[in-house]
């Protein structure tokens, strides 16, 4: 199963009225495979800082400040072309700075998938968990990366894994 299907899933049974936030939003593909594939969305909200970065948890590439632009564009096509477009929203944004703006247990579900490395695996972990309701979901991308592993267990996180590459916690 791909992670866009594993997390609509996931989503679809949250009932009605959710709010998604995904956290590294990239070219956008999974935001919005979330608004047209869960009618139960009321608002997707992604969140990408757009900016330069190095990324660690495999192979080691850089995104360059041109191609980060080029992943914003694209990005704001999709949602432009989106069939639920007015369900969704794009914040540029640092993922932490951002995250403040949020009151605590104000969404359903949020997909973390802007880390880099572990140290960045726990703080976004730690400057989202609060944001999601009781019966909601925290969950993440790239869980088969030794990083985001050790990452969400050294926050205390139990998680299960729907498919290959993403992971999920329930909060009670």
């Amino acid at each position: 199963m791909k992670s866009e299907q594993a997390i609509a899933n996931v989503v679809k049974s949250l009932g009605a009225g959710v709010t998604f936030v995904e956290v590294g939003v990239l070219r956008a593909t999974t935001l919005v495979f979330i608004a047209e594939e869960c009618e139960n969305v009321t608002c997707a909200i992604g969140v990408d800082s757009y900016a330069p970065y190095v990324d660690t948890l495999f192979v080691r590439y850089s995104v360059d400040q041109a191609l980060a632009d080029l992943n914003l564009s694209i990005a704001k096509q999709k949602i432009q072309s989106a069939k639920n477009r007015e369900r969704i929203s794009l914040v540029v944004e640092d993922c932490i700075d951002a995250a403040s703006s949020f009151e605590d247990a104000s969404v359903d579900c949020v997909f973390l998938d802007a880390y880099m490395n572990q140290e960045q695996v726990e703080s976004h972990i730690k400057a989202w968990l609060p944001k999601v309701k009781v019966n909601g979901v925290l969950c993440g991308h790239d869980i088969e990366s030794l990083a985001v592993q050790n990452g969400v267990r050294n926050v205390g996180i139990t998680y299960s894994t729907p498919c290959r590459d993403v992971w999920l916690y329930y909060k009670n």
